[in-house]
Formats: C-alpha cells, sequence, structure tokens
C-alpha cells in the first residue's frame, strides 16, 4: 500500500474534519436513559432484600440448629458480613434515586453520580470479597481437620464464588472507570473546552 493517501481519501478527511460538531444530547433521550437506570435500580434493591431474607433465614437456621460452637462462630459472622454489606449499600446509595433538577444539567449529574457511586461498590465488592476469602480460607485451614468430605466441599465453592465476586468486581471497576472518562470528555466538549 502506497504511503500517500489517495485524492478520495484526503478529500473525505477533510469533509469529515469540516463537518459541524456533533449536537448536544436531547434532554428527552438522557431522561429516558436515567429513568431505565432507576428502574434497574429499584428492582436491584428489591432483589438485594430478597437475597438477604433468605441468607438471615438459612443462618437462623443455623444458629438455631447448631450444637457446634464453631458453626455459631460462623453464622455470626456471616450475620456481621450481611450487615457490613447493607451499610456500605444504604449509604452507597444515598443521593441517587432522582435528580436534583429536571434539567440536562440535572440529569447529566445524577448518571454521573450513579456512575461513581458504582466504581464505589465495584472498589467495595472486590475488597470485601478479597478479604471474606482470606478470612474463610483461614477458617477452613484452622476447621479442616474437624469438617467433613461435605463441608470442606462447600468452603471450596464458597472459595471460587467469592473469586468470581473478586474478578467481577474488578472488571465492573474497570468499565465504570471508561465510562467516567467518557462522561468526563463529554462534559468537556459540551461546555466548550476541547477534548483530546
Amino acid at each position: 500500500m502506497s504511503r500517500y493517501m489517495p485524492d478520495e481519501w484526503v478529500t473525505l478527511a477533510e469533509q469529515w474534519r469540516s463537518a459541524p460538531e456533533r449536537a448536544a444530547l436531547p434532554i428527552d433521550v438522557i431522561r429516558r436513559r436515567v429513568q431505565r437506570q432507576t428502574v434497574r435500580l429499584y428492582a436491584l434493591a428489591g432483589l438485594e432484600v430478597v437475597v438477604t431474607v433468605v441468607a438471615l433465614g438459612s443462618i437462623a437456621v443455623v444458629l438455631l440448629g447448631a450444637i457446634d460452637w464453631a458453626a455459631r462462630i460462623l453464622a455470626i459472622a456471616l450475620l456481621v458480613f450481611t450487615m457490613r454489606i447493607w451499610v456500605f449499600t444504604i449509604l452507597n446509595r444515598r443521593g441517587i434515586w432522582r435528580p436534583a433538577a429536571h434539567t440536562l444539567e440535572g440529569f447529566r449529574a445524577l448518571e454521573r453520580l450513579r456512575m461513581e457511586r458504582k466504581l464505589a461498590s465495584a472498589q467495595f465488592v472486590w475488597r470485601f470479597c478479597s478479604l471474606t476469602l482470606l478470612a474463610a480460607g483461614a477458617w477452613t485451614a484452622w476447621r479442616a481437620p474437624y469438617l467433613s468430605a461435605q463441608q470442606l466441599w462447600v468452603m471450596a465453592a464458597v472459595g471460587v464464588y467469592l473469586v468470581a465476586w473478586i474478578v467481577g468486581g474488578l472488571l465492573v471497576r474497570r468499565e465504570v472507570m471508561s465510562q467516567l472518562a467518557h462522561s468526563r470528555a463529554d462534559d468537556e466538549w459540551q461546555n466548550g473546552a476541547s477534548v483530546v
């Protein structure tokens, strides 16, 4: 292939560079996007409540039926684990349910805030699951001589589950950081600053 661009490519490149700037997104497009996000947030919150009720019910069954003190300690640790997650979730979701103003700037600010909070959630997930994996590994190593083969398989499954959450948290973190960079670039463009 030649080092020089054919005339038609040069012409196309000049047309592309001289094209008018892209138009700003209409407020209706952003409003619909924010409304879809809000519906997903409500659905996610409902699912989290259902999963928590099931988890707490399972923990209660273990606590009420456990004779072994180690099983009781594990059940109490799971209660603390669940409470810690809910404290983070409630604090992290403050202010993300509706825009401060029903303007383009209000919807854009809400989208950006939601991205920032999603990033915080992803970081919480991979860090918290990493610590939990270490704690579960230490507990399993400590209790290994007393655990049945079935219990060891359950703990191995818990380990795989936690590793999956760690990887997922890191992938979501990467995705959200990219979205935030694009959002900031769009904001700079909207405000008239040059984006390189």
